[in-house]
C-alpha cells in the first residue's frame, strides 16, 4: 500500500503568512478624528464625519480609552 499525502505537502512551494487583518482607516481620517473629538462631537458623528463609519469612530475611542495617541497628536 502507498503512502497518500496531501497535495499542500507534496509541494515545493513554502507556506504563505497572513497580511492580517486590513487597517480600517487611513491615518488622516484619525487625525480628523481626533480634531473633531476635540470639539467635543459625540464619537460616532466624529468618526462619520472623519469618513469612517460610527461603530469604527466608537472602536478608536474605545481603545485609545479616550486619549488621542502621541502619533495621532503631533498632527492636532
Amino acid at each position: 500500500m502507498t503512502d497518500r499525502k496531501r497535495a499542500s505537502a507534496r509541494s515545493t512551494r513554502s507556506k504563505l503568512s497572513s497580511p492580517g487583518r486590513p487597517r480600517a482607516a487611513l491615518r488622516v481620517q484619525q487625525v480628523r478624528f481626533w480634531q473633531l473629538i476635540k470639539q467635543g462631537i459625540s464619537s460616532e458623528e466624529a468618526g462619520v464625519q472623519a469618513g469612517a463609519s460610527a461603530p469604527v469612530g466608537s472602536r478608536w475611542f474605545r481603545e485609545a480609552r479616550g486619549y488621542a495617541t502621541v502619533k495621532v497628536c503631533q498632527f492636532i
